[in-house]
């Protein structure tokens, strides 16, 4: 990897033109925020260029958000902590049902010894 972030179905771009909408700022403001020609930030929200992590982190900063989250990420990193939980709940149910199976057969293994006990006193 060359340490440029490039997305195929521009997450980036649109991420970025919905913030510059919801701050009701223009391409020239962005740009000038950002130190860049017009062109070149209407390159980078038309997904046209990538954009270094350097300048990830100053767009995720300009937003007031994050790096992750520009590049449509914070979901994947929630489902993953999601998966984590689960697996955790998962092997605790694991080791709770291996405690109970063997509570039955320990249970098992005294009533069969009790029935052998008994038969054997009758004789």
């Amino acid at each position: 990897m060359n340490g440029h972030i490039s997305s195929t179905e521009n997450i980036l771009g649109k991420k970025i033109k919905t913030l510059r909408g919801q701050y009701l700022w223009t391409q020239e403001v962005v740009a000038n925020q950002l130190g860049i020609s017009i062109p070149a930030f209407s390159k980078i929200e038309s997904g046209l260029t990538t954009v270094n992590i350097t300048r990830l982190k100053q767009l995720a900063d300009l937003f007031d958000t994050t790096p992750m989250a520009l590049l449509g990420l914070t979901e994947v990193v929630k489902a993953a902590d999601e998966l984590v939980m689960l697996k955790v709940a998962y092997d605790k149910k694991t080791d709770e049902l291996i405690t109970l199976q063997s509570k039955a057969i320990r249970l098992h293994d005294e009533l069969h010894h009790r029935s052998v006990s008994k038969r054997q006193s009758k004789k």
